[in-house]
């Protein structure tokens, strides 16, 4: 009886030593792929900043700064430049102007007459597009714009 009993305790022993190596060589394979040890807002961890944020956007940009806020009044006309970028954030708009807006939220083209969707972006891809105020309607553009 005591020879099955510390064979017993020598397997266990055996498998506990080698469970303990197979632990220690993934904890370090891990720290060596860099899966611990980030800096908050670093490239390394997938968490920003808004101040990381605000500054990688306003890189996109050239550096002129970001959206700007434009409120809308019902039947008000918005076009913006060929390149600027529309998010609507409340209200409702029809979409204008010959070449209408390219939906990048959804990789549609949107011509005159659609509406548009709250929190999309949109692309203006002639300086004639734009969209008009079906209500009272707040958006953010990026880029050159002209109201009317």
């Amino acid at each position: 009886m005591k020879k099955t009993i510390s064979g017993r305790i020598f397997i266990f022993a055996v498998f506990l030593m080698i469970f303990a190596a197979a632990g220690t060589i993934f904890y370090r394979a891990g720290l060596a792929k860099g899966a611990s040890g980030g800096v908050a807002g670093s490239v390394s961890d997938p968490l920003i900043t808004k101040s990381y944020l605000e500054e990688q956007l306003s890189k996109i940009s050239g550096g002129t700064g970001s959206f700007s806020k434009i409120v809308l009044s019902k039947g008000d006309q918005l076009t913006v430049n060929t390149g600027g970028q529309i998010v609507i954030y409340s209200g409702s708009a029809e979409v204008t102007g010959t070449d209408g807006l390219l939906n990048l939220t959804t990789g549609e083209l949107f011509r005159s007459g659609n509406s548009a969707i709250r929190y999309h972006l949109y692309l203006s891809p002639a300086d004639t597009s734009g969209i008009k105020a079906s209500n009272s309607v707040t958006v953010f553009v990026w880029g050159g714009y002209s109201k009317k």
